[in-house]
């Protein structure tokens, strides 16, 4: 029986480092899930900052654009009503010697020409005659793209090279894109075709 004594003693010595040794193991994990939830939710609330803190630079950027926007499209709608009315006034030469290669009859032919911003042009010509001077005067004064048609010089010359005799004359006149009202009198017409006569 002595053996038995000997094993029941033993086995409350085993319960009781048994449950000591898993009491020292119970806390420790208990204290490792502590720490990892409070990690845990220091690492939540670190990034529910961040995450806010990111709102609220992407909210300031946006409004940054915002601003951008409403800054560039008024510069860029008075940018385009400046060209529109840049482009109004725009004389386009392409379309002015267009005009008047239709309008000159051909016994008219350039020598040159110049021109301004403005549209005022002045020319240089030659014709066979004082009549189809007349003529054309006649044609760029009632065109509806020329206006204040003047001649400040009118001469007679012979062209050696061919041996004729020729009309030299230059032009001032004023040209527009836009279509001018014309109230040309036919008194002043022949006026002008009386004088060169």
């Amino acid at each position: 029986m002595e053996n038995n004594n000997q094993n029941l003693d033993l086995s409350p010595k085993l319960q009781t480092g048994t449950i000591g040794f898993m009491s020292v193991v119970v806390t420790i994990a208990l204290v490792i899930l502590v720490g990892f939830v409070v990690y845990y939710n220091f690492l939540k609330i670190q990034s529910e900052n961040n995450l806010k803190a990111v709102r609220e630079k992407i909210d300031i950027a946006k409004q940054k654009i915002v601003e951008l926007e409403n800054k560039n499209v008024e510069k860029i709608y008075l940018a385009q009503k400046f060209l529109d009315k840049l482009e109004e006034t725009e004389v386009k030469w392409s379309s002015f010697l267009e005009r008047l290669t239709e309008i000159t009859p051909p016994e008219i032919t350039y020598s040159s020409f110049s021109a301004s911003e403005a549209g005022d042009v002045t020319v240089s010509a030659f014709a066979t005659s004082f009549k189809d001077v007349a003529a054309y005067i006649n044609i760029m004064s009632q065109n509806q793209y020329f206006s204040q048609v003047f001649v400040p010089s009118l001469s007679r010359g012979t062209l050696q090279t061919i041996s004729e005799s020729l009309v030299s004359f230059g032009v001032q006149m004023k040209y527009s894109t836009q279509k001018i009202e014309k109230k040309v009198e036919k008194v002043e017409a022949q006026k002008v075709k009386t004088e060169i006569k």
